[in-house]
């Protein structure tokens, strides 16, 4: 499979958790990024590959720092290896 160029993977995270639809990405249940009903970004990074991903580390992000939540997203799937791409 392709790499596919984080720029462009932000660019579609972004776009998709602007929309008020409620989107989320979760991958392989070790790492999630999505939006609360309050507008904020929620990332939560599981380590344990035994539990659930609602256990694991969660951080928050205000609506206005999309930009820095998806930026931590990629961070983390970047040094956790996460992805068929990489």
């Amino acid at each position: 499979m392709a790499k596919i160029d984080d720029v462009e993977t932000r660019s579609i995270i972004i776009a998709l958790l602007r929309k008020d639809i409620g989107f989320g990405i979760e991958l392989f249940g070790l790492l999630s990024i999505d939006k609360l009903e309050n507008g904020n970004i929620r990332v939560i990074n599981q380590t344990n590959e035994e539990e659930s991903i609602e256990t694991g580390t969660e951080k928050i992000f205000a609506a206005k720092d999309i930009k820095k939540a998806v930026d931590y997203f990629l961070l983390l799937r970047r040094k956790r290896k996460l992805g068929f791409d990489l």
